[in-house]
């Protein structure tokens, strides 16, 4: 009688075909997951690239559009002088040319610092900064109408938007110069505020 092992023998080549057979397919199904999972992660990576443009040019498309909504609105508030930098030239060439179409007596200004400003009210959220520069002007009037006929010249002629924070009119004696020699006329001390829109602050003169 042969022995058991023997029985085997011819068996024992198939069986090692079939033994390397199944390490193969684990090793393949090992692989195929593990490439699976890579191509996986690889897919949200490329998914979220995707997304993330898709994301941009959403933006810049809507940048466009802003761009081609506002610009001619913000180029116009720059020209005014109430975006970007001050027109203190254009101030200053008002108040002269303000003198000489009224001849107005001892009209004297000083013109401060710009510095940021704060209302009393909230302001929407924005990436502008808005700042202020104190202007004080000081001159003699003949009659009231001469200190609206002043706001209203400033309106016109200076570049800027401002408003009055305070004015005091007092009686006064208007010089031999102004031509109504020992007349009572007026004193005006006016406070302007010039407000200006920009992204950052004014650089500041160095001491």
């Amino acid at each position: 009688m042969p022995h058991p092992w023997n029985s085997w023998t011819p068996l024992r080549g198939t069986l090692a075909i079939f033994v390397g057979c199944l390490l193969l397919v684990g090793a393949m199904l090992g692989a195929t997951h593990y490439f699976r999972g890579a191509m996986a992660q690889e897919y949200a990576v490329q998914r979220a690239r995707f997304n993330l443009a898709t994301r941009n040019y959403l933006s810049l498309d809507a940048q466009a559009r802003a761009i081609v909504d506002f610009y001619p609105a913000l180029l116009q508030l720059e020209q005014r002088g109430i975006l970007g930098a001050e027109h203190r030239l254009s101030w200053v060439e008002a108040l002269h040319g303000m003198a000489a179409a009224r001849a107005l007596p001892d009209l004297t200004w000083e013109i401060g610092a710009q510095a940021p400003y704060t209302p009393d009210f909230p302001l929407p959220a924005s990436t502008f900064k808005l700042f202020v520069s104190r202007m004080k002007l000081t001159l003699g009037l003949r009659h009231e109408g001469d200190l609206v006929w002043m706001l209203h010249w400033l309106s016109d002629h200076a570049e800027g938007l401002y408003s009055v924070h305070d004015c005091t009119l007092s009686r006064a004696t208007l010089p031999v110069e102004s031509g109504a020699a020992g007349d009572r006329g007026l004193r005006a001390v006016c406070a302007l505020d010039w407000y200006t829109l920009a992204d950052r602050e004014p650089r500041r003169p160095s001491p």
